[in-house]
């Protein structure tokens, strides 16, 4: 058995007949003990299916030759009386893939995002899918211009180009089409390049805050798992649509940028709810439940909500007073003061 693969983190086993507890160290991607195994081997990390066909999940492996073996003891027996063993020998019991990489890497996230109207525009953060090199500074062009002044590579995904500030108005930004920018692999994938652009506006206002949130939610509010997740609510108290992409909520003023906002909008006089579950999803389908990557705790801490690069902090707790169990904290819409609610009211006026 052999082949060729671009994604290999799974092999699914379908067995002649009933067997007896395979075990995930049964079985190894490009070695034979996985407790004794060199860096090339990637012993599975679980097993899961029935009787007659089992999943084997592992870390990926290297690109190359990728060698399918069993341990030597495997302890894979069928139901027999007395039990015959799984012969790890026989024909077909040992194979081998060509794994390859042909995926050529491209732009993870943009900060700021694409398409986003923005008040300043002084970098550009890049991310690619992989690690890539031949990046430079030269490589990015403002409104078919190299304007970068300094270029710093924080690893190798991530990159960031700083200029002078272009003037007000639509402002397009391009790969260069000569640009060296390829993968890591033993036959490089070149990056595709591409362009985007900002609504750049230095007298744009945000009018968003949080309005109200909850960090020792017991029995209230349940996210889409059906766990009483922490959360916070934003209040767009504006006249037009907001942008939230690339924008920010934090428990931390050393990391401005913890968890970031997708490439979500939020309407004049709608309420925006953020699980604060550390469960980090980021969907942009309608309905869609946010979670950051932190949690809340009860006891007073810092909160943040902030736009844009360079960051501007639009909402502020510093910290925010001791929490009540089952109450939420929020700004009194009558007397515009920041009080408890007995009775939370995420997604609606306090």
């Amino acid at each position: 058995m052999g082949g060729f693969l671009i994604f290999c983190t799974r092999i699914v086993f379908p067995m002649s007949g009933p067997m007896f507890d395979p075990k995930s160290g049964s079985h190894a991607a490009h070695g034979d003990k996985p407790q004794a195994a060199p860096s090339r081997d990637k012993a599975p990390v679980s097993v899961s299916g029935t009787v007659d066909a089992f999943t084997f999940s592992f870390p990926r492996p290297a690109y190359g030759t990728v060698q399918i073996t069993w341990v030597t003891n495997h302890g894979i027996v069928d139901f027999g009386i007395p039990a015959n063993p799984f012969d790890a020998t026989a024909p077909g019991a040992t194979w081998q893939y060509t794994f390859l990489d042909n995926i050529p890497p491209a732009v993870y996230t943009l900060i700021p995002p694409a398409s986003a109207t923005i008040r300043t525009l002084k970098q550009i953060d890049v991310t690619f899918t992989e690690p890539v090199t031949g990046v430079d500074a030269a490589d990015l062009l403002i409104n078919g211009t190299v304007i970068t002044t300094n270029f710093i590579a924080m690893s190798a995904t991530n990159y960031i180009f700083q200029f002078p500030e272009p003037p007000n108005g639509l402002v397009t930004v391009a790969w260069d089409n000569n640009h060296m920018i390829q993968d890591l692999a033993a036959s490089p994938n070149a990056f595709a390049g591409g362009s985007w652009y900002y609504q750049l506006d230095s007298n744009v206002v945000y009018n968003v805050r949080i309005n109200e949130f909850a960090a020792a939610n017991v029995t209230g509010l349940k996210d889409e798992d059906g766990q009483e997740s922490d959360w916070v609510e934003l209040f767009n108290y504006g006249t037009n649509t907001v942008s939230l992409a690339g924008w920010a909520l934090t428990d931390s003023t050393n990391h401005l940028e913890k968890w970031l906002f997708p490439a979500v909008s939020l309407g004049p006089q709608q309420y925006l709810v953020v699980f604060c579950s550390g469960k980090d999803r980021k969907p942009v389908t309608p309905n869609g439940k946010l979670h950051t990557n932190f949690k809340l705790t009860p006891n007073g801490v810092l909160l943040l909500l902030n736009a844009e690069t360079p960051r501007m902090i639009l909402s502020e707790f510093n910290p925010y007073p001791n929490q009540r169990t089952d109450y939420s904290y929020g700004l009194n819409s009558t007397n515009g003061q920041y009080v408890y609610f007995q009775f939370p009211t995420p997604g609606a006026t306090n």
